[in-house]
């Protein structure tokens, strides 16, 4: 990392509420000095309360943001330009400032999608999703999956409205694409979770400090070829359950890896080696996560 920034320190906010668990900005300035750029991401625990301020802040002072909960749909509201994606997904978590506008784009999406390709190649193509939860970065995943060769998507939340929402749009913009939505209930999950050979935890659900992920009596209907992602890292109830069934898995970390890299290309037009700067990201990840640790026995200790 750079030992003393200055005038020309390209200054990146990462903003949300809360900001305590989170460990991307570390994993940002890694890159930043693998790359030997100029830069670093500071985090900033910003609510929707303060989101206005915080933007006028940023204009104010030329400054790039990330963002994430609860702010990526709220964000959109306050930019100049938005790709029609992000836009209908409502879902942004990158904001770059260029010649006095905010430039906002959504790579959730990106990073699982890569991630998932990453690992499974050309035994992606083909394969039924199901999507558990339709969040804000829910969407944008499952867009990523269909661009990379899932041909059938699923979505599940107990909010069914927000989950139709997600199938219309996927529909705009794959009028081929086979997708349907129901709700998040262990009928509706048993029912679909036999074919299914890819699944996308997408709430908040099951990692860390948060609620246990429930039902999980469906993914005993899953295929033995199912293929387990989760946006949370590094153990999730849903990941445990499948590992415990002997099916594939991927937790966030990958997504967030894969998701540093597209992160670079938008905002500094640099685009990495992708298995070199992945070997760098996981690194520091892995220190992230570590730090994050000690951190939060340091404060329950205190």
């Amino acid at each position: 990392m750079l030992s003393q920034y200055n005038i020309d320190t390209r200054i990146i906010l990462h903003i949300g509420d809360p900001m305590d668990q989170g460990c991307s900005h570390m994993v940002h300035n890694y890159l930043y000095e693998y790359a030997n750029l100029n830069a670093i991401t500071i985090p900033v625990k910003v609510g929707m309360a303060e989101l206005e301020g915080a933007i006028a802040g940023a204009r104010a002072f030329g400054l790039d943001f990330t963002l994430t909960m609860p702010l990526k749909s709220a964000i959109i509201d306050y930019l100049d330009e938005v790709d029609d994606l992000s836009r209908d997904f409502r879902c942004v978590n990158n904001v770059k400032f260029v010649d006095g506008k905010l430039i906002g784009t959504g790579l959730d999406g990106v990073g699982m999608g890569a991630a998932i390709r990453h690992r499974l190649g050309q035994r992606m193509d083909g394969r039924h999703a199901l999507i558990l939860g339709a969040g804000a970065v829910a969407g944008p995943i499952a867009a990523a999956i269909v661009e990379r060769g899932v041909t059938k998507v699923v979505i599940a939340n107990r909010t069914v409205e927000k989950a139709e929402y997600i199938a219309n749009v996927l529909r705009k913009y794959f009028p081929a694409l086979e997708v349907e939505f129901g709700p998040l209930s262990d009928e509706f999950l048993k029912e679909k979770a036999y074919d299914s050979n890819l699944v996308v935890q997408c709430t908040s659900m099951g990692g860390g400090t948060w609620k246990a992920f429930e039902p999980l009596g469906f993914m005993q209907n899953l295929p033995k070829d199912c293929f387990v992602a989760d946006v949370l890292y590094p153990v999730t109830t849903v990941l445990s359950e499948a590992e415990r069934l002997g099916l594939e898995t991927l937790n966030g970390q990958e997504m967030i890896l894969h998701q540093q890299l597209a992160t670079m290309e938008f905002r500094f037009g640099v685009k990495l080696p992708e298995d070199e700067a992945l070997l760098v990201a996981e690194e520091a990840l892995d220190m992230s996560v570590a730090k994050r640790a000690f951190r939060n026995r340091y404060k329950k200790d205190k």
